[in-house]
């Protein structure tokens, strides 16, 4: 499954800590210092070591896949992927893409895009099944 990148989920996950119902999550080195990521996101198996004696030593980021995130965003925002292969998440309606979020993958796109919202307060704290 591909999922936004570890600094995108974290910086949402500050934003909105009630978005934690995903399928995958990232793992976090607490002992490295700098947070090195261990490895690869964990998929959906795996989910059983969220009670496992790994959250003593390692932190857990939730990893935000596209799917997740485009239910997140209001309506009339969608992506569209522009020249040279980048990926831009914008509001449609006005399809101006300086207002949107340019990333080299859709899930950074959509979790760049969905930070932006929450900082400019255009979206207010909600439940983890509403959208922004």
């Amino acid at each position: 499954m591909h999922v936004a990148a570890l600094q995108l989920c974290r910086a949402l996950y500050v934003l909105a800590p009630d978005w934690n119902d995903t399928y995958c999550s990232w793992f976090i080195d607490n002992v490295v210092p700098d947070g090195h990521l261990l490895g690869q996101p964990r998929s959906e198996p795996a989910i059983g070591l969220r009670g496992s004696r790994l959250r003593a030593i390692f932190s857990e980021v939730p990893a935000y896949d596209l799917g997740y995130l485009m239910r997140k965003l209001p309506d009339g925002y969608g992506l569209v992927k522009g020249v040279g292969g980048s990926w831009i998440a914008l509001e449609v309606r006005t399809m101006q893409p300086q207002n949107g979020e340019k990333a080299e993958t859709p899930e950074d796109a959509a979790a760049a895009l969905c930070i932006k919202l929450w900082t400019q307060r255009v979206a207010q704290p909600l439940e983890s099944d509403q959208p922004l």
